[in-house]
């Protein structure tokens, strides 16, 4: 006798905060970033994180960044500034990614990245978008079959 899985939104009672969520191996060959950011205003902190693992989830770099706060501070620039430490890293240290997967906590940065939807950008963060991008069509991350 077949059993039913459980609807995850009615676990624990707790309504649409618990959900399942499992890892989705990418192709091999391949990695994962997972991008991260943070601002606490009451505590006056910035934090853009990131985790690069690959097909086989096995971890291959991670870092927390914290970052100036202050009145200019804003997701987007946490965000994109994770992007570009990681591409970074991964040119430093010459990881030979064939393929990249991008993974954000940040929609609208998943948007921008994607090409779906126009996001609009002040200088700060169109230049650190700019960078990111030279790093993603550069051959310098990827090997020569190498694709986003």
């Amino acid at each position: 006798m077949a059993t039913e899985s459980p609807n995850p939104n009615e676990l624990h009672g707790r309504g649409s905060f618990v959900h399942h969520i499992s890892w989705k191996a990418p192709l091999d060959d391949s990695f994962v970033l997972h991008l991260g950011g943070l601002i606490s205003y009451d505590n006056e902190v910035c934090v853009g994180s990131w985790v690069l693992r690959d097909h086989n989830a096995m971890l291959k770099a991670a870092s927390s960044l914290p970052m100036p706060f202050g009145p200019n501070s804003d997701m987007m620039k946490v965000m994109l500034s994770a992007l570009l430490n990681a591409l970074t890293f991964a040119t430093d240290h010459n990881l030979g990614v064939d393929y990249l997967e991008i993974h954000a906590s940040y929609e609208p940065l998943t948007c921008l990245l994607s090409g779906h939807v126009t996001v609009a950008l002040g200088s700060e963060n169109l230049q650190l978008y700019n960078e990111c991008v030279d790093f993603l069509r550069s051959d310098e991350i990827f090997d020569e079959r190498g694709t986003i």
